[in-house]
């Protein structure tokens, strides 16, 4: 849950201090992001950020470096498990697929198309090196960005 929250506001502190023409600002002067302010894969986009994931990934399969996958759980755990202890409303989250027994096998998932994510499914897995990595990388990256504004 931490990790997606600490990355949805440097990205939306990044993408204000950018924002020289008040895009997230609404009528009312608030800070607006719509109906995409915890999506993690649109803020990155908004932000047209692509993390470079290190020369030692080149021979480990793209499918296993797939960052958005990993954003979109993020986002997902940032949205609701300091919220709610279970979250009956979750579009697109609550659906028929069975919770799997590791990241790995939820990876698998995604990249044959089939990207829902169920609470267990992020509730009851470990960490694997790609995603510990992977936040590394774009946590650190989003710092560098900070100390550039």
């Amino acid at each position: 849950m931490l990790w997606g929250y600490a990355l949805e506001n440097l990205i939306k502190g990044i993408l204000l201090a950018k924002d020289n023409e008040n895009k997230y600002i609404n009528n009312a002067g608030h800070i607006s992001w719509g109906k995409k302010g915890h999506d993690l894969v649109w803020l990155k986009n908004e932000l047209e950020y692509s993390p470079k994931l290190p020369e030692k990934w080149d021979k480990i399969p793209l499918k296993y470096k797939n960052v958005d996958f990993y954003l979109t759980a993020w986002g997902v755990s940032a949205l609701w498990y300091g919220k709610y202890p279970f979250p009956t409303g979750m579009n697109g989250v609550l659906d028929e697929y069975k919770a799997l027994p590791s990241s790995e096998a939820l990876l698998k998932r995604s990249l044959r198309g089939n990207r829902k994510i169920i609470l267990n499914d992020l509730l009851h897995t470990d960490i694997n090196r790609f995603e510990k990595e992977i936040y590394e990388i774009i946590f650190s990256d989003l710092l560098n960005m900070c100390d550039e504004l």
